[in-house]
């Protein structure tokens, strides 16, 4: 079940830009509308397919309250199986390597995973012990560079990096865009997020919760909040006029800054409206999962 808005369209007179709210049954999508108060003008009487005709406030307004940003030549797909369109499991059963205490960028991976339903089995590795798990000869020979997370497809090919996972598993799915400078965007994004935003916001995070806690020299802790905090308000900025980062439809770019973005505000950094609804908006989406717990009890 599923209340779901398309893009905005421009009416053929050029002033009016509208999008459509529409739902699996006609009787969940009157009961949203009264619930949250879609105007009821707003019902489009007599069409094919049930639905409101939103303008551009009442779009961001059904999106703040629950509804779920689907592409139109979605939606079908969409409503039929209660969540965006998704991939069979052609790719195989996989094993996704993690750690035990709850990691941003393996998060990533595992949530990108459930999104589309695709079996796989995985093992924590601890990254706290001395010497971590990841440097075990074992684990070296999966990945040379002793991170996670890492990916191991069912012919037992590897594959490390949590982005370049993210782009493996999201080809040929609604989760990444169809278009040549859509996927440039997405890329651009993402390395964003691994130049920009996760050295800053993931490294005082680490620290703040499993590091050198009291220890951490001041005048780093004053740069990777400024650093960091540069970064969050970039996001700020492009979301104030979007609903996600690429194309308006939730991809992978929204999941890679979202892993540590959702806990950017409890370490210390000023997260802005729009990327607080942003936020909510990532939480919406079907097959969300939240992170891990931390079994160590450190971070909440």
């Amino acid at each position: 079940m599923g209340v779901f808005v398309d893009e905005l369209k421009v009416w053929k007179s050029g002033k009016r830009r509208t999008c459509h709210l529409t739902a699996d049954t006609v009787s969940e999508l009157r009961e949203f509308a009264a619930r949250v108060g879609v105007p009821p003008q707003c019902w489009h009487e007599g069409a094919r397919t049930p639905h409101y005709d939103l303008t551009t406030r009442l779009r961001d307004f059904v999106l703040e309250r629950g509804a779920v940003f689907v592409p139109a030549r979605d939606q079908a797909r969409a409503r039929m199986a209660g969540r965006q369109a998704a991939p069979t499991t052609a790719l195989g059963r996989m094993h996704l390597y993690d750690s035990v205490a709850p990691s941003g960028n393996a998060y990533k991976v595992r949530l990108l995973l459930t999104h589309l339903d695709i079996p796989h089995d995985r093992t924590s590795l601890d990254i706290l012990a001395t010497p971590p798990e990841t440097r075990a000869p074992e684990f070296l020979e999966k990945n040379p560079a002793g991170r996670i997370p890492v990916l191991e497809l069912e012919d037992g090919t590897v594959l490390p990096e949590s982005n370049a996972i993210l782009f493996y598993l999201a080809e040929g799915t609604p989760y990444v865009a169809d278009t040549r400078l859509g996927r440039a965007e997405t890329l651009r994004w993402m390395f964003f997020e691994q130049y920009s935003h996760e050295p800053y916001v993931a490294v005082l995070k680490f620290h703040t919760y499993w590091g050198e806690r009291d220890n951490l020299d001041p005048t780093r802790r004053r740069d990777l909040l400024a650093r960091g905090q540069q970064a969050i308000e970039a996001m700020e900025s492009h979301l104030s006029t979007r609903t996600f980062f690429v194309e308006d439809r939730y991809g992978i770019a929204d999941i890679a800054l979202f892993a540590y973005t959702q806990s950017a505000e409890a370490i210390g950094f000023e997260v802005g409206r729009h990327t607080q609804q942003w936020l909510e908006r990532v939480r919406a989406q079907p097959g969300y999962v939240p992170i891990k717990t931390d079994p160590l009890g450190h971070a909440p």
